[in-house]
């Protein structure tokens, strides 16, 4: 029997539930990313720090497919995106998981929503900095240098980076 790999998969879940979702995946041990933020909320008069998602409706599972489908059949609130190339669960790849859960980490506030990439330039990884070995989209503006990071063609997070810090890719042309 042909052993299965493990992979990201990106999956949907209701508005509101992405907490009880990733409570759920803890208590069965799964390996997951939701990204999340605290925030204050102001309610009845009373101030109250809040965990909330970053992206809405969205979770990453990292699993076997069969496994995946079985969370998604064993009562998990969730459906996963499907990659419409190959007909199937769409998988993200690890280095771009790896990239964007860093770039998130350490700047929560730089995640874009964009289904389409904001602008095309050369390719870059950042060499020096806590995010030495991301990989992205160079984008300049006039006084700042950013790294796009994008996720499998459903997310870009976006990081001020200074412009030595950069090495521009083997085989990328603007």
């Amino acid at each position: 029997m042909k052993e299965e790999h493990i992979a990201w998969f990106a999956a949907r879940t209701r508005m509101g539930h992405e907490i009880s979702v990733r409570n759920r995946l803890q208590e069965l041990g799964e390996e997951y990313f939701i990204p999340t933020k605290w925030t204050l909320r102001i309610r009845n008069q009373k101030k109250k720090e809040v965990e909330v998602p970053l992206v809405p409706n969205l979770v990453f599972i990292r699993t076997t497919k069969s496994r995946a489908c079985t969370l998604a059949n064993g009562g998990l609130p969730i459906f996963y995106l499907i990659d419409h190339n190959t007909h199937t669960l769409l998988e993200v790849p690890f280095k771009q998981m790896e990239d964007f859960m860093r770039v998130l980490d350490w700047s929560p506030d730089s995640l874009c929503l964009s289904e389409i990439p904001l602008q095309v330039g050369q390719k870059v990884q950042i060499q020096k900095g806590e995010l030495a070995g991301v990989e992205g989209t160079l984008l300049s503006l006039p006084t700042r240098t950013y790294v796009l990071v994008q996720l499998a063609g459903l997310l870009t997070a976006k990081v001020q980076v200074p412009k030595n810090y950069l090495v521009v890719l083997p085989g990328t042309t603007k």
